[in-house]
């Protein structure tokens, strides 16, 4: 229900002219950028423009329209409609094995998803399994698009860390971090968040120098990458506020909980904490 008045809402008031929007390249843009700002609410209503264009223009078993559900399944996905999302994406990835594409780059984003709900649900074997499928095929993809494999080797980190392998863990968010950057902005927008993936390894481990270390280096390409302001930034500054009041250094605690209230509060209206 939440998430149909949200999208009635969004109808209603998006600044967005979807008379406008008529093309699939502009459609995937809006849904990009709505994505990347973690509006998924307005993404899921774009996605689901964009699945309706691609039915109707390149057909139901066509990849753009795979892909395509892939999108609304990872909409559902991030507003915890846990069910709707495995919906859309068993239905991805039955049209993926029915055309013989599961080796393509679309199956290894459908199972990278599927990684994701399951790790949502907190079936962490079964969200290991599919992590691993992904991987396998976007290791074929490496060169043309390190992000997306840099993405699921985070998500195996991210798995075993949950399941205290520390070691392993370790050994995954290193092999993001050891990836070639060159020619790849966008991976390196992404060493922010497994670094302060790598920074909370080390502090559960009780290697509070190490996880400093860790905090401070994705602070500072964060700091580079983004708006100064930008949301990207106020997990980190969290992450560093609570090192330090676990250490006992309540000045600097302080300080980085209150720059990232104040990211908070820009970014999405004052908190209410009451």
């Amino acid at each position: 229900m939440k998430v149909k008045i949200l999208l009635v809402l969004f109808v209603l008031n998006s600044s967005y002219n979807f008379a406008q929007i008529d093309n699939y390249d502009s459609l995937n843009f809006t849904f990009d950028k709505l994505s990347l700002s973690e509006e998924y609410d307005s993404a899921l209503v774009i996605a689901q423009q964009i699945r309706v264009y691609a039915l109707q223009n390149n057909g139901d078993t066509s990849l753009r329209y795979i892909n395509s559900l892939c999108n609304v399944g990872k909409c559902f996905n991030n507003l915890f409609a846990e069910d709707s999302a495995l919906t859309y994406l068993n239905n991805a990835y039955n049209k993926l094995a029915l055309t013989g594409n599961l080796e393509s780059r679309q199956a290894g984003y459908c199972f990278h998803l599927l990684g994701l709900v399951y790790e949502n649900l907190s079936e962490f074997q079964l969200a290991e399994i599919n992590y691993k499928k992904s991987l396998q095929i976007r290791s074929n993809f490496l060169i043309e698009y390190p992000v997306d494999y840099a993405k699921t080797v985070n998500a195996l980190g991210d798995i075993n860390f949950y399941n205290s392998n520390f070691n392993l863990a370790e050994e995954y968010y290193l092999k993001v971090l050891n990836l070639d950057t060159i020619g790849s902005r966008e991976l390196i927008f992404f060493f922010p968040t497994v670094l302060s993936n790598l920074g909370d390894l080390y502090s559960e481990m009780g290697q509070f120098k190490r996880a400093e270390e860790r905090y401070l280096e994705a602070l500072k390409i964060a700091e580079e990458s983004f708006e100064h302001h930008s949301s990207k930034i106020a997990p980190i500054l969290n992450d560093l506020g609570v090192l330090y009041s676990d250490l006992g250094i309540y000045d600097l605690a302080d300080k980085y909980y209150k720059q990232s209230l104040e990211i908070r509060n820009e970014t999405h209206g004052e908190l209410n904490l009451y």
